[in-house]
């Protein structure tokens, strides 16, 4: 994502930005010390910074400056049925993620802190989940590591000389499409689970078809398959 900031202004937040932004507001609510405070702000705007978004962007002072956390953890503020605060705009990013976690702030955390984790790591952003409510870098990466991970790949290659059925569907796509090998191999349990690549077991691994595959990337709570058998009723 390209961004010129001799000409634009600043960019509006991303969904991972978001995340980390409402995730940081909920933080403060249970500081009272400002010294401890301003620190949380400052961790902040370091962390948005480190975010693959804008790179190019990150020796300006303005980009994602404590000021501008400050004034965004403002907007939020005004979204926020508990605070009577009358100043701010909440934008309809801040207002998504907000609503989203406001009853959830556990889930909240922990995705916040899953991105953090993963500013470290190099790997391609898909912008197809740019409007997920979890954000685009777990998912990116979850995806990242179903094509290049070894232990998905050594299951992959079993599964393939085994012609299985879809674990999710039970379609057969062998007995429809013969030659086509179209079965994938989904990282199974929690989106957070498969961050740490070296807990990845072929036990983790299910096969599932291409349009299960996706059904299963929709939701945070559907990257367990279970989660996503009990909603259909399976």
């Amino acid at each position: 994502m390209q961004y010129n900031s001799t000409k634009d202004r600043m960019p509006p937040l991303l969904i991972d930005e978001g995340i980390l932004l409402v995730d940081t507001y909920f933080q403060l609510k249970t500081i009272s010390d400002n010294a401890e405070k301003k620190e949380r702000i400052k961790e902040l705007s370091e962390a948005m910074k480190s975010l693959p978004f804008y790179p190019s962007l990150r020796g300006v002072p303005e980009f994602r400056s404590f000021a501008g956390m400050q004034m965004c953890l403002a907007n939020v503020g005004y979204l926020d049925p508990d605070n009577k605060s009358t100043f701010g705009h909440g934008s309809s990013l801040q207002r998504k993620v907000f609503s989203e976690y406001y009853t959830d702030q556990k889930t909240l955390h922990s995705l916040a802190n899953a991105i953090k984790k993963l500013s470290k790591e190099k790997f391609p952003i898909d912008y197809s989940f740019s409007d997920c409510s979890f954000g685009m870098m777990l998912p990116s990466y979850h995806l990242f590591l179903e094509r290049t991970n070894q232990t998905v790949n050594a299951v992959q290659n079993v599964f393939v000389m085994q012609k299985k059925v879809c674990a999710l569907c039970g379609q057969d796509l062998y007995s429809k499409y013969k030659d086509f090998d179209l079965m994938e191999i989904h990282i199974d349990g929690p989106l957070y689970s498969s961050l740490d690549v070296g807990s990845i077991s072929p036990s983790m691994l299910t096969p599932i078809c291409p349009t299960c595959h996706k059904a299963v990337h929709s939701k945070l709570e559907f990257y367990s398959i279970l989660k996503l058998k009990e909603k259909l009723g399976k």
